[in-house]
């Protein structure tokens, strides 16, 4: 029997941890989720026998607005780390991210998953492209594969009925509307999708001449043909007052703050004829493989770690991260778009593959080998 413990035991919003961990049940494989935490580390320092630690998130343990801090901070989690190694558990880390989505200290940050990458007896990235950009950033590791994150299908529940959604949310039947689900960061470039959202607005509609009277004027929203909801958790209150300062003057724009209950999903990607993930950087998503996983197509940057899951004018449309203008063409060819439910439907096809039982089965493969070759003598 080989014991792991994740770090973190569990994650609040995401299902991911319970979706790899739920098909080892009544395998070889015995996952101790102990919270707290601090609980779950001493039980696995002070067990013997083939044990694994599975790092998935630790920016939140290390990373704080204080230097000093932050500093303190890393140095315990890679003294831990090596403590947890002497004591013979093995370090498998699954790469969610190659960088903290909220980096106070960029310098420190990097030291760590540089460290991190070299403890580790395995890790496991998401993409080939992913394994790859891992390699190059921090070095390549002792052993490193390649395990997709897995589709969402189902997940929190069936996909409603398009026309009983909209009326639920009191949205336009006949609207074309782009949906953004998901915490409110920084790095995910909400305002780029503002601002091309309001130009391509400007675009279709442009402002009547000079003079001319408001009755001339072109309808927009909620009359107007389009519409951008972007709904989820802020986590920095700043970045939220920035997103509503941004939306404030764009017609079409509705801001959702607040977390979308996982029950409420199925409706806000029904409402959606595209899923927009604006993201000025990304290693894996798991909303991009959610509005997939309900048959939306998707607008995404066009980055390696993407392309392996979207192929542009198939599945999604890509747009150059950062680039506003980027962004306001795949909006614009979307819209244009004569058979989007097709497009969403071979997102579907492509994304349902990555069934969550192959991919624990795949983990467990991990875990063997790393204690085979612990118990090989191959490893110290």
């Amino acid at each position: 029997m080989i014991v792991v413990y994740p770090i973190p035991p569990t994650l609040a919003d995401n299902p991911y941890l319970d979706l790899l961990y739920q098909p080892m049940t009544g395998t070889e494989v015995e996952v101790r989720r102990v919270r707290p935490l601090r609980r779950g580390i001493a039980e696995a320092l002070g067990r013997n026998g083939p044990r694994v630690v599975h790092l998935h998130f630790f920016d939140e343990i290390c990373q704080r607005p204080s230097r000093a801090e932050t500093m303190a901070r890393t140095v315990a989690f890679v003294t831990l780390l090596r403590l947890l190694k002497g004591r013979g558990a093995r370090l498998v880390w699954t790469v969610h991210n190659l960088e903290p989505h909220e980096v106070y200290q960029a310098d420190l940050a990097e030291q760590l998953y540089g460290e991190v990458a070299a403890l580790c007896d395995a890790v496991i990235a998401h993409s080939h492209s992913a394994a790859t950009a891992l390699a190059e950033r921090y070095g390549r590791p002792p052993k490193l594969y390649v395990i997709p994150h897995g589709h969402y299908v189902g997940q929190h529940g069936p996909k409603v009925k398009r026309s009983i959604a909209r009326a639920q949310l009191a949205l336009p039947a006949d609207a074309f509307v782009c949906v953004s689900l998901g915490a409110w960061r920084p790095y995910k470039g909400l305002e780029d999708l503002i601002a091309a959202f309001r130009d391509e607005e400007r675009r279709a509609c442009p402002e009547p001449a000079e003079g001319a009277e408001d009755r001339d004027r072109p309808s927009l929203f909620p009359r107007s043909r389009s519409l951008l909801l972007i709904a989820g958790q802020p986590k920095v209150p700043e970045y939220a007052a920035f997103l509503a300062q941004a939306a404030s003057h764009v017609p079409g724009v509705r801001l959702l703050p607040g977390r979308v209950p996982d029950e409420r999903m199925p409706t806000y990607w029904a409402v959606a004829d595209v899923a927009a993930v604006p993201y000025r950087r990304l290693t894996s998503s798991g909303v991009l493989i959610e509005a997939m996983s309900y048959a939306v197509p998707v607008i995404a940057p066009d980055v390696p770690m993407v392309r392996e899951l979207v192929r542009d004018g198939e599945t999604g449309f890509l747009f150059q991260p950062g680039d506003v203008a980027s962004l306001r063409d795949a909006l614009a060819r979307a819209q244009a778009h004569p058979d989007l439910p097709a497009v969403g439907q071979a997102a579907f096809d492509h994304v349902r593959r990555y069934d969550w039982n192959t991919i624990a089965a795949q983990t467990i493969c991990v875990y063997r080998d790393v204690v085979s070759a612990q118990m090989a003598g191959r490893v110290p």
